[in-house]
């Protein structure tokens, strides 16, 4: 018998409007800034160490390994080539390290993982299939591209941007009043909608997204435990057509076809037999 929790977990995300401020506008532009470096930056690493050449070599598959990777390997790199500096300053790295290693960097190196999936199904491709595939033989690849970039992480080109930053909580997220809250890096934000509801809740995660009318959302991951309810019992029935018996329940209880719906079954199915023959 499984052993099942005592308590389940439900997520779900509120969206609520942001007032437009100065500080939240400049703030926003300095993170996003940071995160479209940091996401060129890593795929053009990832590419380059677990890419077609390297499908052999072991990838991180838990977030625990991911963020290994990241702390060890890509951070210190990304600080060294694209900043020019050694380890962690937030007023050169304009947004929160957590944000920017946790949440964002993390999520890269999963959508890495789908794209390592796609890479390896098309090396077993021969030769002449990958020159194929080039060549858009049968019209599946209409840009061209190498076998190898079937599935690839598209780079940001012609002024494209991400357009969400997500934080952690920390603990440090603070429903104020009905329309403020405080948030971690960005402070004291003003919102539209009500969120009084929202004070005593658990919120785990907040991301700030513009939008494309260039106003401001808040979205707001919210995470509720709930006692498990006792599963309730549930009688079995097997299915069984000899003289017409369609159920007999575990309690011994026989439910039989009417006999009149079988006749018109058997009628119904000549019928059709007739038509084919």
């Amino acid at each position: 018998m499984i052993d099942l929790p005592k308590k389940t977990e439900y997520i779900r995300v509120h969206h609520c409007r942001l007032v437009t401020t100065p500080q939240l506008e400049k703030r926003y532009a300095e993170n996003i800034d940071v995160l479209n470096k940091a996401y060129q930056y890593t795929v053009k690493y990832l590419e380059k160490t677990y890419g077609y050449k390297h499908l052999n070599r072991p990838y991180p598959t838990d977030k625990k390994g991911k963020i290994y990777v990241i702390k060890d390997q890509i951070m210190p790199r990304f600080l060294h080539d694209v900043y020019h500096i050694d380890k962690w300053d937030g007023k050169k790295v304009p947004i929160h390290s957590q944000a920017l290693r946790d949440e964002f960097m993390v999520s890269i190196m999963t959508n890495f993982v789908e794209y390592r999936k796609v890479l390896k199904k098309a090396a077993r491709m021969t030769k002449q299939e990958k020159e194929d595939y080039r060549n858009n033989k049968y019209g599946n690849n209409p840009q061209h591209r190498s076998w190898y970039r079937k599935g690839s992480l598209t780079y940001l080109r012609n002024g494209k941007s991400h357009t969400t930053v997500s934080l952690p909580s920390n603990g440090q997220i603070e429903v104020l009043s009905a329309h403020h809250i405080k948030i971690q890096d960005y402070g004291d934000l003003q919102t539209i909608d009500n969120i009084k509801h929202l004070k005593h809740l658990t919120i785990v995660t907040s991301k700030i997204k513009r939008k494309g009318d260039g106003t401001f959302e808040l979205q707001l991951v919210l995470k509720d435990q709930h006692r498990r309810r006792k599963p309730t019992k549930k009688i079995g029935a097997d299915w069984n057509m000899k003289d017409n018996k369609i159920f007999h329940t575990s309690e011994n209880q026989r439910i039989y076809l009417n006999p009149k719906v079988s006749v018109d079954a058997d009628k119904y199915e000549y019928g059709r037999l007739q038509e084919i023959a």
